[in-house]
């Protein structure tokens, strides 16, 4: 069975149009697949962060 995924593009496209419209700011939480979550976090810009699956992953961060 074929997983069903809105596409990458969509995803930023959404966000881009949320920020612009609404200034909204984003957590992009990392699914199975970090380089997706990094892509889509890209796209949007300034106003997306990423949602580190592990909690430890974010005190590194800091």
């Amino acid at each position: 069975m074929a997983i069903k995924r809105w596409p990458v593009s969509h995803f930023i496209q959404l966000g881009q149009t949320l920020q612009r419209q609404y200034g909204a700011s984003f957590l992009v939480p990392v699914g199975s697949d970090q380089t997706q979550a990094e892509e889509i976090v890209n796209g949007i810009g300034d106003a997306a962060r990423i949602w580190p699956r592990v909690l430890s992953e974010i005190w590194r961060q800091s």
